[in-house]
């Protein structure tokens, strides 16, 4: 998901965060997958044979009427490597339902 930012049309990262919390509650995470708040970041890591982490940072637009979120960093274990795709399209069904749209980054 490189290159990619995804806007909320919200007025605060609370509300951003019970977006993406709804959408989870109506989608199908594995158990082995846990996602955490860090303050303004979300990490998503996957524990199944090894771990892999992927974490997102969240920002405030300057006219407070949306939440701005793109990829911080990821760590991805060489066993999880073939299914990068499929996490990605998950992940980006869970946005999708939250409300979030994509945009490419230049």
């Amino acid at each position: 998901m490189a290159t990619k930012e995804w806007i909320f049309p919200v007025s605060s990262l609370n509300k951003a965060k019970d977006s993406i919390h709804h959408s989870l509650d109506h989608s199908d995470v594995p158990d082995f997958v846990n996602l955490k708040w860090e303050n303004t970041d979300l990490h998503i890591t996957i524990n199944k044979g090894s771990t892999s982490t992927i974490i997102f940072e969240f920002e405030l637009s300057p006219h407070k009427n949306e939440v701005f979120m793109k990829e911080k960093s990821r760590k991805i274990a060489f066993i999880h490597k073939p299914f990068t795709k499929e996490v990605e399209t998950f992940i980006m069904g869970v946005l999708e339902k939250a409300g979030a749209q994509c945009s490419d980054l230049a």
